[in-house]
């Protein structure tokens, strides 16, 4: 017997529809789901209904948190922050579709399998997947208890695809393979994971980036400054070349062309313009409408990468690789709370820049973000919040000694 479906489906199935570009459909999650459910059949939404009851029943807080960051690639803030509440929103969007009908049909047979018998096989597997945040293993691991094993081995393998450096063994795969035959999954449900396939680990990244020095938007906010009194400004495409000339290392061109990508695929016009005039000073008469290459965050971003497109042009140049695309990931509660015990010091709508940052897309770029802002405000530090920032660095991001160094002036023991 088979299920309703040969694909993911449930809560996973939502999860999956929040992509990078899932903005473009809706102007909110709540209405990005009203607009699918409206177009799925009856299973599918009976399928979402009881996976989400079993989540608000069964896990708290802080396990839905670590659950819905894991596995939807580009959740907003707002819904993964407060996970239970958002579960309970899917319930009644649910609900809602299923009352537009009468005498739908419950699932039945294959659909109802939850894999009870399969519970220490699949805490098993969730162990050895030693990739994994703890908080994420500690979760699907409470899922798999406590709500349903089948739960737990389709939301694992919704957030497999999500997690940078995720990879499985033949063997590993072999298994998954199994326990999905076994509990009625489609042909394609597993599957999807199979790309992740390695006959061993995937080799360590190098340790250093290309330069010791900043790099990538924020290197370009250094070569703008407010014009002296009485002076014009040059005009910022003006700036932005010369500065792309004087550089010879074409990686300085990649990871400029790199960060300017992520602010216009990943924020908002409003939020990339909070960031930019942070980060170096400029009053808000940078962005407008007589100045055609920056009448927005967006458009300046756009102007970013075709000047860097053109410097490259022609030019045979190795993309970045190992260390230089170290961005200590997204939607990684541990190390947004570390970067706002900072970032609250800063203007309250540059904080939320800053954490919209470094959730919905880079731990590194919001830093490097945040290092300029505080930069530019002269924001004092104390320094634990100094060791934090280098903490980081040094670390997760694998910056050269003068990235964080650069604002060790604004320490103050008092």
């Amino acid at each position: 017997m088979e299920r309703f479906t040969d694909f993911e489906f449930g809560v996973p199935w939502v999860m999956g529809l929040f992509h990078q570009d899932w903005m473009h459909e809706a102007d909110t999650a709540a209405g990005m789901l009203k607009k699918h459910f409206a177009e799925e059949s009856d299973q599918e939404i009976l399928a979402v209904r009881r996976d989400a009851q079993a989540l608000a029943d069964h896990l708290d807080p802080e396990a839905l948190e670590a659950l819905w960051s894991a596995g939807a690639e580009c959740l907003p803030a707002n819904a993964s922050n407060a996970s239970a509440e958002w579960t309970r929103t899917i319930i009644a969007l649910c609900d809602a579709r299923l009352s537009e009908k009468a005498d739908i049909e419950p699932l039945t047979g294959p659909d109802l399998e939850d894999g009870a018998g399969y519970e220490a096989t699949i805490v098993a597997e969730i162990d050895r997947l030693g990739f994994f945040d703890p908080c994420v293993r500690q979760a699907l691991t409470a899922c798999a208890r406590r709500c349903s094993p089948d739960l737990a081995l389709r939301v694992l393998l919704t957030v497999l695809t999500n997690t940078p450096g995720a990879w499985l063994s033949q063997e590993q795969y072999a298994r998954m393979e199994a326990i999905g035959s076994a509990l009625h999954y489609g042909e394609f449900l597993v599957d999807r994971v199979a790309y992740l396939i390695e006959e061993g680990p995937p080799p360590s990244v190098p340790v250093r980036r290309f330069t010791d020095a900043d790099f990538g938007v924020t290197w370009l906010m250094r070569a703008f400054r407010p014009a002296p009194s009485g002076s014009l400004p040059a005009s910022p495409l003006h700036t932005l070349r010369r500065r792309l000339a004087d550089e010879s290392d074409p990686r300085a061109t990649l990871a400029l062309r790199r960060d300017a990508q992520y602010l216009l695929d990943y924020l908002p016009a409003h939020t990339s313009q909070t960031l930019w005039l942070a980060g170096t000073g400029l009053a808000p008469s940078f962005f407008s409408p007589d100045t055609p290459e920056a009448t927005s965050g967006k458009a300046w971003m756009q102007t970013v990468i075709d000047a860097c497109d053109a410097r490259l042009a022609g030019l045979d140049v190795e993309p970045l690789s190992g260390a230089d695309l170290a961005d200590g990931g997204n939607r990684n509660r541990q190390r947004v709370d570390e970067i706002d015990t900072i970032a609250r010091l800063l203007a309250p709508e540059v904080e939320q820049a800053i954490i919209d940052c470094a959730w919905l897309r880079s731990v590194d770029l919001a830093v490097r973000l945040m290092l300029r802002a505080l930069a530019q405000a002269g924001t004092a530090l104390s320094p634990h919040q100094y060791e934090t920032l280098e903490q980081l660095g040094s670390g997760l991001l694998c910056y050269g000694e003068c990235v964080v160094a650069d604002i060790r002036y604004l320490v103050h023991e008092s």
